[in-house]
Order: C-alpha cells, then sequence, then structure tokens
C-alpha cells in the first residue's frame, strides 16, 4: 500500500457522498442543505460556483487530473455543460473557471 493511498480512499468515499447528492430534475442540482426527512427545494442558485452544480466542475477538473472520470462523472459533466449553455440564469455563470472548466474537459 502506497502512503497516499488512505488519502485517496478516503477522497474517493468522501466524493462518492457528494455524488449521491446530486438531484436531477431539469439538470442536475445539489441542495444547500443535507439530512432530515423533508425533500429539499431546487435552490435558486442551483446553477452556482459556491452553492450550486457549478462548484462541482472545478472538482471533477481536478478528478480528471489524476484519474479518467467515470461513466457517472462524464454524464454529470456533461449535463452542468448543457445547462451552463442552455440556462438563462446560467449563463451569466458561464464564464466563470468552472464552467470553462467543465466544458473543456466533458468535451473531450
Amino acid at each position: 500500500m502506497t502512503a497516499e493511498a488512505p488519502y485517496r480512499d478516503l477522497a474517493e468515499s468522501a466524493w462518492r457522498w457528494v455524488l449521491d447528492q446530486v438531484r436531477w430534475q431539469d439538470g442536475p442540482w445539489i441542495p444547500e442543505e443535507v439530512g432530515g426527512a423533508d425533500v429539499p427545494d431546487i435552490p435558486l442558485e442551483r446553477d452556482g460556483t459556491y452553492v450550486g452544480v457549478g462548484g462541482l466542475a472545478h472538482v471533477l477538473t481536478e478528478i480528471r487530473l489524476s484519474r479518467p472520470w467515470t461513466a457517472e462523472e462524464q454524464t454529470l459533466a456533461g449535463a452542468i455543460v448543457e445547462r451552463a449553455v442552455g440556462s438563462p440564469t446560467a449563463r451569466t455563470a458561464r464564464t466563470s473557471t468552472a464552467w470553462s472548466a467543465a466544458s473543456e474537459y466533458s468535451l473531450h
């Protein structure tokens, strides 16, 4: 076992938890809060970099530097780009590095 293996395993477990929080309704979104039995509402800033799926583009970019994406991650990246291009609320965020990174990597 390499010295970094436990950290990689921890990171993969944490990322799996994040992926399990992604909801799909008119594209991907993540709840602002997790917990309880209530079904969360779609956040107003669902596409944003800080509280929305736009922030996941940063993570996907970093993951791509260390290993190939899974099919699930490729689907998520493509959906983030599709949402950014097609959503009026996301168009203003489209120029952020998160959207640029997701677009660049999902199309290769």
